[in-house]
């Protein structure tokens, strides 16, 4: 479990250091959550869908759009 953790912090630090543009970024039991403009969601989405096991955009009307990755 706790290499778990020391591979959340990673990827996690990882993220917010490479886009410059997230505005909130958190982990939440095993999974980390991006908010952040659409544009810099998208690219991270782009760039990241085939690294991460999952990866989800969401994009509900009225909300605040954000990324859901599961590492």
């Amino acid at each position: 479990m706790e290499n778990n953790e020391i591979y959340l912090n990673k990827v996690y630090n990882q993220l917010k250091n490479e886009y410059k543009g997230i505005k909130e970024i958190f982990m939440e039991d095993e999974v980390i959550l991006i908010y952040a403009e659409d544009e810099i969601l998208w690219k991270i989405f782009g760039d990241k869908i085939d690294v991460y096991r999952s990866i989800e955009f969401e994009a509900e009307t009225n909300e605040s759009h954000f990324i859901r990755i599961l590492p």
